[in-house]
């Protein structure tokens, strides 16, 4: 166990340098220590008068023992940690990008749709995708666009590291770069303020938008929004929460969504991967599964065209995780109409979400009956409805509730 565990520490210094070093680092520190124990145990445990043993042989055990170790260490690790990670990505279904190479130093891939009707609008519509990590996938593009009839151009893109934009390094995934970017977006579209449309962890970048940009922020919609405060309450409350949901209806969680997809498919090269990230060596991480490694893996697992940018996602959690009470507070301080989508079969815990209603003054939240976390995908007409009556300040009926809707709605 003790020149397993030092290989183990070798490989993962050697692993900041690339996975050569790892793999050479790791291998040699195993063989040197079981090296070192046997031959410490020949001369701690001396061979019995009755069975004497080879002085030949005492001098090359050792070598056989470290080199039978090494050996079966080796096929170990090769069908597990340094098994090859399977997974493709194919095309989605979308139109051909245009890109932008944004100050910040992001290039990113985007699509533009003119305002529609006779009276139309300066002011775009920018749609931000989840993930984070995510990308925007043929159902934003079969909706999304269609918000043109409301009279504003409409624009969608990739997130850097995210379907058809480039990746960054790991360290440059921060809260600050996807704000900026989506600043600069907004510039280039040569318009002083934008209404904001962020599903999922997109709904927490709007947020965040709109807390540190205020003045560029026309309206700001949240579908699904993801939660990111995090305490020991919180997490009673979501269990609490989450047990009644599944009260109400024990097929809940199976219609929320397709997270468990990705869990079902994790590896032990994933998993080591994911661990090393989590604390921090994230060079370590990056040497020995690639972001494009993990985004074909998790094309693969969740059935879709690209994959999720896991690495991008851990270290934009983090960030989020770690920002978000400042940005509720700063929320709290201003007046931005805005106005939230809660489906109904949410795997985002109303219990996360519900800290934005509290921040926004008049908040308009908007129950949509049947569906699941990309509200659109199987309730386009009323994900429609609501969104461009909001946009267009017409009336609707809103949730005014503290309670989860799936609950005090689901429970009439």
């Amino acid at each position: 166990m003790v020149g397993v565990a030092l290989a183990v520490v070798f490989a993962v210094l050697g692993l900041h340098l690339s996975l050569v070093a790892g793999l050479i680092a790791g291998a040699v520190a195993l063989f040197g220590a079981t090296w070192l124990l046997t031959a410490l145990a020949h001369k701690t445990w001396p061979p019995s008068n009755t069975r004497p043993r080879p002085a030949l042989g005492r001098r090359k055990s050792p070598y056989l023992v470290a080199g039978a170790t090494l050996v079966v260490a080796s096929v170990t690790a090769g069908t597990t940690v340094l098994a090859p990670v399977e997974g493709t990505e194919t095309p989605i279904a979308a139109p051909e990008p245009s890109f932008w190479d944004l100050e910040t130093g992001s290039r990113i891939a985007y699509w533009e749709y003119e305002a529609e009707g006779d009276e139309t609008s300066p002011t775009p519509i920018i749609y931000v995708h989840g993930g984070p990590g995510g990308f925007t996938d043929e159902q934003d593009f079969s909706f999304i666009p269609q918000l043109a009839e409301t009279g504003h151009d409409v624009y969608l893109y990739d997130q850097p590291g995210a379907g058809l934009s480039p990746d960054l390094e790991l360290d440059e995934y921060t809260e600050e770069r996807w704000l900026a970017d989506l600043d600069a977006i907004r510039e280039k579209t040569e318009s002083e303020k934008a209404i904001l449309i962020g599903q999922s962890a997109g709904g927490y970048i709007v947020e965040a938008y709109a807390a540190n940009y205020p003045d560029h922020v026309e309206k700001a919609i949240l579908t699904a929004p993801g939660g990111y405060l995090a305490s020991d309450e919180l997490t009673a409350a979501e269990a609490a929460e989450g047990a009644e949901l599944e009260r109400l209806d024990p097929d809940f969680h199976n219609r929320s969504g397709d997270v468990a997809k990705m869990q079902e498919a994790l590896t032990p090269r994933i998993l080591v991967a994911v661990a090393l990230q989590g604390f921090g060596m994230t060079s370590a991480s990056a040497n020995l599964v690639s972001q494009d490694e993990l985004k074909r893996w998790s094309a693969t697992a969740l059935d879709s065209g690209f994959g999720l940018n896991f690495m991008s996602n851990m270290e934009l959690n983090s960030e989020f995780t770690e920002h978000m009470p400042d940005t509720i507070q700063r929320l709290e301080e201003l007046d931005i109409p805005t106005m939230m989508l809660k489906p109904q079969f949410d795997y985002v815990s109303w219990t996360a979400q519900y800290a934005y209603v509290e921040a926004n003054r008049d908040m308009q939240v908007v129950y949509i009956e049947g569906a699941e976390h990309r509200a659109w995908a199987l309730q386009p007409e009323a994900s429609f409805d609501a969104i461009a009556t909001f946009i267009d300040g017409g009336v609707q009926e809103v949730y005014t509730g503290s309670e989860s809707p799936a609950i005090t709605l689901g429970d009439d």
